[in-house]
């Protein structure tokens, strides 16, 4: 399967989920995001762009990395919202996980994991009172 192939079934799966695993967050603890429909609109754009525009389809991979940020800042997002809450943070290890996986070039992966590290600890470290030890969450994002 061709990187295209994998970036629109990814990225389409990532899309369902963050609106639906958004919604039963914004249940439980009463909050709405902007962030989340704001950046899932943007996901679909890029997702889109694949379809139709053969310079999407030639940089897949920086289309990736785009919507893995606006993905990430919504989990951001959540985690300064919620505290760090323990959903929050599986939420967000996850979003790292898979931004980890799609792409596929040695630079995007660098940015990738740099741009997550920095901007996930930022986001637990500025929590007014995190549920989750935020050191602990540092190190694990880390890793």
């Amino acid at each position: 399967m061709d990187q295209v192939r994998i970036y629109r079934i990814v990225i389409g799966t990532c899309m369902v989920a963050l609106l639906a695993g958004g919604l039963q967050i914004d249940q439980v603890h009463g909050i709405v995001l902007v962030e989340r429909y704001i950046a899932t609109g943007l996901m679909a754009v890029l997702w889109l762009s694949t379809f139709f525009s053969e310079q999407a389809r030639r940089y897949v991979d920086w289309l990736a990395l785009a919507t893995m940020v606006l993905g990430m800042w919504v989990f951001c997002a959540l985690l300064y919202v919620t505290n760090v809450t323990a959903v929050a943070a599986v939420s967000a290890f996850a979003g790292c996980f898979i931004g980890a996986l799609i792409l596929q070039r040695p630079l995007t992966l660098i940015l990738w994991c740099l741009g997550a590290t920095v901007s996930l600890s930022g986001a637990v470290l500025t929590a007014e009172q995190p549920a989750i030890t935020p050191g602990v969450f540092v190190l694990s994002v880390v890793a």
